[in-house]
């Protein structure tokens, strides 16, 4: 005699189908929207563990999995977007730190820079000329000016002052950010159009 009374899924020692809706919903899938709001990329891990254990044993909650999936991504997305303006900010500022002006227009590493448009003026008592080129300006070292044969300026070389001495060379005094030539306590001055540097002739050491 056969046993007509139909079981349920839910009933003990009957596994149930794949794709069959048991009424349960799925934890993972709780867990994935749930921690995709306090941290996104566990709501992206709990929500694919949610889908693989959902098509299996056929559980509610695709749906919660699904909306934590969605969130979690989209919170990681912002949250790589964030940290990498973060850092290009951090950049910036330390950049920005770096050319920084202490109450005295003293700094520990400057640079004098020129736009394309705006040559660096150096000027040696009545000499004066010009480059496009960026020159170090860093407070305490010495720099040395190269000319070709015409008196055109080829280049400004940095070094330590009193080390690697080469005439003439001139000691970086200051630095301000003021075009005021007054500010300088000689004659001798780098300028960019928005920053002043102060030169002294340096008779070696």
């Amino acid at each position: 005699m056969t046993d007509s009374t139909k079981k349920s899924p839910d009933d003990p020692g009957i596994e149930p189908q794949p794709g069959v809706h048991t009424g349960a919903t799925n934890g993972f899938a709780i867990a994935a929207l749930v921690s995709s709001l306090v941290l996104a990329p566990l709501g992206i891990i709990f929500g694919h563990i949610s889908l693989r254990q959902i098509r299996r044993t056929g559980e509610g909650g695709r749906g919660l999995a699904i909306a934590g999936l969605v969130v979690g991504y989209l919170g990681t997305i912002a949250a790589l977007v964030s940290a990498t303006a973060l850092i290009i900010m951090i950049s910036e500022f330390n950049t920005h730190e770096s050319d920084a002006y202490g109450s005295s227009g003293t700094t520990t590493s400057t640079i004098a820079r020129s736009a394309p448009t705006q040559p660096v003026q150096i000027v040696i008592g009545n000499d004066h000329y010009e480059t496009h080129d960026a020159i170090n300006a860093k407070i305490g070292k010495c720099l040395s000016f190269e000319y070709d044969s015409s008196g055109i300026l080829k280049r400004a070389s940095i070094f330590e002052c009193g080390t690697g001495y080469s005439w003439p060379s001139y000691v970086i005094l200051d630095r301000w950010e003021s075009t005021n030539t007054s500010l300088c306590s000689g004659p001798d001055y780098i300028t960019d159009g928005t920053t002043l540097v102060c030169l002294a002739y340096y008779q070696g050491p």
